[in-house]
């Protein structure tokens, strides 16, 4: 039996490009392993970060718009309706605020609203409400009002400010005891907004100590939006806002000038005694339509409202 003899250069010669990029491989694969020696110390967190003063984030309350859309219409009796408030409770608590859930009904489907309380000293409430129409009666679409829309703008945006400020606030330098209320049942059965949510927080929390301060929020998203004065609200606490909105860089899209007033609860929570203000966009033209989407929603606009109201709640005192 004949063998035949290996014959080295034959081998290199038929294999010389297998073996560069074999030797390729390995110089690029040390290369790696050292980078990734030098960068793990850089990528883990410190054993015990020191936590610096928290800013409202626009681009994050446009997140919670989105998932919140991502459930559906929140309509009454929805499984997108008792998912958005399981997540709003999760989302608080999570955030160290104490919170409280208000059932009630209307139109014989369960309800409630769900209160975030932080601070001490005289109440501040800032209120949104978190269902959506079950009908897109304002759509140029005829047939398009009988279906629900998405809601984006339209109890997606104020509930995702109520809970990106839940994130940021310094509970330390709050005015006040805060109680963020994510109100519901905005809408009846019909779509029509009879603000029962508010009327039910009114029943079911003590009178004796009445919020000092009212803030109501809706419709904060639109990419042209602006907002005047609700005819509704006090006019001391509504100015307090705006002249804050000017110092702040925002006299552009908040404009003192009175708008029509849409029911937001505002007129239950000032027979309370206390001072009541509305932040409500002045041209919502998704409002109440399909096209009440997120792909509508302007972060900017968020932030502004947001950072408002931050700065409202850590550092201005209260009207009286």
């Amino acid at each position: 039996m004949s063998t035949k003899r290996f014959d080295a250069r034959l081998w290199l010669r038929a294999n010389w490009l297998e073996l560069l990029l074999l030797a390729v491989l390995l110089i690029a694969l040390g290369w790696l392993v050292s980078l990734g020696r030098e960068l793990w110390p850089k990528m883990r967190p410190e054993p015990t970060p020191t936590p610096g003063p928290a800013i409202f984030d626009g681009q994050r309350a446009l997140g919670v718009v989105t998932f919140l859309t991502a459930l559906g219409p929140r309509t009454p009796g929805s499984d997108a309706l008792k998912a958005t408030a399981e997540r709003i409770e999760e989302v608080l608590r999570d955030s160290g605020w104490q919170v409280e859930v208000q059932e009630f009904t209307l139109d014989g489907v369960p309800r409630r609203n769900i209160v975030a309380t932080a601070g001490e000293g005289d109440a501040i409430l800032l209120g949104a409400h978190y269902d959506s129409s079950p009908r897109a009666d304002l759509d140029s679409n005829p047939a398009n009002r009988a279906l629900p829309p998405p809601g984006a703008n339209d109890g997606g945006s104020g509930t995702a400010v109520l809970l990106e400020l839940a994130r940021a606030l310094d509970k330390e330098r709050l005015a006040g005891q805060v109680s963020l209320v994510f109100f519901d049942a905005q809408y009846d059965s019909d779509g029509q907004p009879v603000a029962a949510g508010v009327q039910a927080w009114a029943e079911q929390t003590p009178t004796v100590d009445p919020p000092q301060a009212a803030v109501l929020i809706a419709l904060l998203g639109g990419a042209t939006q602006q907002f005047s004065i609700d005819t509704l609200s006090d006019p001391l606490l509504s100015q307090q806002l705006w002249d804050s909105a000017e110092q702040l860089g925002y006299a552009g899209w908040f404009i003192p000038e009175p708008q029509p007033a849409i029911n937001l609860g505002q007129q239950t929570l000032a027979s309370l005694g206390g001072p009541v203000a509305v932040i409500a966009g002045s041209d919502a033209v998704t409002w109440r339509t399909l096209q009440d989407t997120p792909e509508q929603i302007d972060p900017q606009s968020l932030g502004r409202v947001g950072r408002l109201l931050q700065v409202f709640l850590e550092n201005q005192p209260v009207s009286q």
